[in-house]
């Protein structure tokens, strides 16, 4: 559900959590395959490696000795399985580390600035069907998602294939809202638009118009030649028409329980869950963190609270003071389509916080109680796996156990000061 720009609370995926488990599932399973046939495959107890490999011996095929090519793939499966198991909990201990609500931007490439319009290019749509690829069509539109009393703008110009600017005139535009079964149809309507320098901008407010009360997907179309070639395109916008929620004052920061702590005032008209993200740039402009709030919130003023995770921000090292912007939200609307009532956007910087020492703020890993029970799961597989092969080569326990790539590249990032 949610998308450009109004964004809902992040976790780790379902195909995420599945595809550990199975992984886990999988290597138990192996485990467990693997020790009912162990007795079959070495009934005997092993002689010493020294007596089973002679380093002065020729080389021979593995048919020459059965037992010991059999031996030799026994135990490269079991140290795979260790392996596999072990890189299982390491990658879900790595992953989860911070909270849900408070993650790393690189994680949401989308997410980083939001507001930014989304820019396409395409062969020109005939009107009558088909495309021209000599003409190339450049449309860019700065809102996806309207709440009340905002605006979207739509830009269309046109070029040929060597990127030459060609003439554009307009022919028609309307916006109308999509009904669907019985819903009663809305009536059409004209937006603003400008041919400037050959560039048609459309502007469409739907609060201004009579979509003012509509709720739901909005279709600009606009017929256009070029040319003397008639051409047709369309851009869509979702509109809510009401304000579950204000704003009030001004956000605020604060030190608490080791993270950084921002708490936003939101004066609720419509009590219900909502989802709330925010940005987080250090005092560079360098984009940090991405916050999410996901909780129910009654009528009447009420605080957000959206903490930045104090390992995240050791982990990223930012240079203070930080800075909150780009912060949306909306009331979920659950087994309804639209599924959301729009709130306000607060476009660009809302605070700039005070500066902190890197030391105040707490080095833990985030925890919780779905997270403790996957990581005692995924040890378990890992004990199960390291028991299997400890019982068939004893020898392995003085050698130490093999370890994944995961595991040993966090030993070295923890040893880098």
């Amino acid at each position: 559900m949610p998308a450009d720009g109004h964004s809902g609370r992040f976790r780790l995926s379902t195909p995420q959590i599945i595809a550990l488990l199975a992984t886990g599932a999988a290597l138990i399973a192996g485990v467990v395959l693997q020790l009912r046939t162990e007795s079959a495959e070495i009934s005997q107890p092993a002689a010493p490696v020294s007596q089973r490999v002679n380093a002065k011996a020729p080389l021979v095929s593995e048919s020459a000795f059965p037992q010991d090519a059999a031996l030799g793939r026994t135990k490269a499966l079991l140290e795979q399985q260790v392996v596999m198991a072990d890189q299982t909990l390491c990658q879900y201990q790595y992953q989860t580390r911070y909270p849900n609500s408070s993650r790393p931007v690189s994680e949401h490439p989308d997410q980083v600035y939001p507001n930014q319009p989304v820019l396409e290019r395409h062969a020109m749509r005939k009107a009558g069907g088909g495309t021209d690829s000599t003409i190339q069509m450049q449309s860019s539109q700065n809102r996806v998602y309207l709440a009340q009393n905002e605006s979207a703008e739509f830009v269309l110009a046109a070029v040929s294939q060597s990127g030459q600017k060609l003439p554009l005139e307009a022919e028609k535009v309307i916006s109308k809202g999509l009904v669907f079964g019985n819903t009663r149809p809305v009536a059409d309507v004209v937006p603003e638009m400008q041919n400037t320098d050959g560039m048609l901008r459309i502007r469409l407010a739907p609060q201004q118009t009579g979509l003012a009360t509509f709720h739901g997907t909005i279709r600009t179309e606009l017929n256009y030649r070029v040319n003397g070639q008639p051409g047709r395109i369309f851009w869509d916008v979702i509109y809510s028409p009401q304000l579950p929620a204000q704003w009030a004052g001004t956000p605020a920061d604060s030190l608490h329980e080791g993270a950084l702590q921002f708490a936003l005032k939101l004066n609720v008209s419509m009590p219900g869950r909502y989802v709330i993200t925010a940005r987080v740039d250090d005092a560079r402009g360098t984009p940090l963190a991405l916050l999410s709030f996901n909780d129910v919130l009654g009528q009447g003023l009420n605080t957000v609270s959206m903490p930045l995770a104090g390992n995240l921000i050791r982990d990223l090292n930012p240079v203070f003071p930080l800075r909150l912007r780009d912060i949306e939200g909306y009331l979920l609307k659950e087994d309804a389509d639209p599924d959301r009532l729009l709130l306000p956007r607060l476009d660009g910087e809302r605070l700039q916080t005070r500066s902190y020492a890197l030391k105040a703020f707490s080095d833990q890993e985030w925890q919780s109680e779905e997270r403790t029970r996957y990581l005692t799961e995924f040890r378990k597989d890992l004990m199960l796996a390291q028991g299997a092969l400890q019982k068939a080569w004893p020898e392995v326990a003085a050698k130490g156990m093999p370890r994944s790539d995961c595991s040993r590249q966090r030993e070295v990032s923890a040893q880098v000061p």
